[in-house]
């Protein structure tokens, strides 16, 4: 359990969609293991607002579940070719409350390939939040290179209930994109380099 110093104390939340300890796996299924963009019992032409809102309205854990589903399926690299993913995604950031929800990012010239990812439960206490997500990272891209790279690195995020919806806050909730091996090689894999070292990655697992 992680308890962040804004928390006075620490409180679960069960949420009946997310197992906290899945491993949510790319190697099951190359096209998007990680990250199906429709969730079972809902029709496949949800709007990513509708979604969007829905998971601000319903807890902490399913935004952070979502925007780590978009990640993963590289929806925060690839923004001109998904402009609804991109605005829906901006509606659950508020990066600077204090300064009329800044969702301002970096523009990152790193990322990271991944083989899965852990939800860890929420911890909870009014309009406070946060939840821990842990990445099975296989290699990091930087300077036109990937990487091997096996490590497990956590990613903590901040959220506060704002109006009835959840949004994430705090510029330290921000981290480079974590991609599934089969969005790594669609959007970040700009050379026969680039594909055969992220190809490879599928043969070490």
């Amino acid at each position: 359990m992680l308890c962040g110093s804004f928390l006075l104390s620490c409180q679960q939340e069960s949420h009946s969609t997310v197992k906290p300890t899945a491993l949510i796996s790319d190697s099951a299924n190359r096209t998007h293991g990680i990250a199906e963009l429709s969730h079972p019992g809902r029709a496949h032409d949800i709007k990513p607002e509708d979604e969007a809102q829905a998971a601000m309205r319903t807890s902490p854990t399913a935004v952070v579940s979502l925007l780590a589903m978009w990640d993963s399926a590289g929806k925060s690299v690839n923004l001109a070719d998904n402009p609804s993913y991109d605005h829906a995604r901006s509606l659950m950031l508020c990066w600077v409350p204090d300064a009329n929800c800044q969702t301002d990012e970096p523009g990152w010239d790193t990322f990271t390939v991944i083989r899965g990812y852990r939800m860890h439960p929420v911890i909870q206490q009014g309009d406070s939040a946060q939840v821990a997500v842990e990445y099975d990272v296989l290699a990091e891209g930087a300077g036109g290179n990937v990487i091997s790279k096996h490590e497990t690195t956590p990613w903590l995020v901040r959220l506060r209930r704002m109006d009835g919806h959840w949004r994430v806050v705090d510029p330290e909730s921000q981290k480079a994109p974590s991609l599934s091996i089969s969005a790594a090689l669609r959007y970040v894999a700009h050379s026969a380099r680039d594909s055969t070292a992220i190809q490879q990655l599928t043969q070490k697992e």
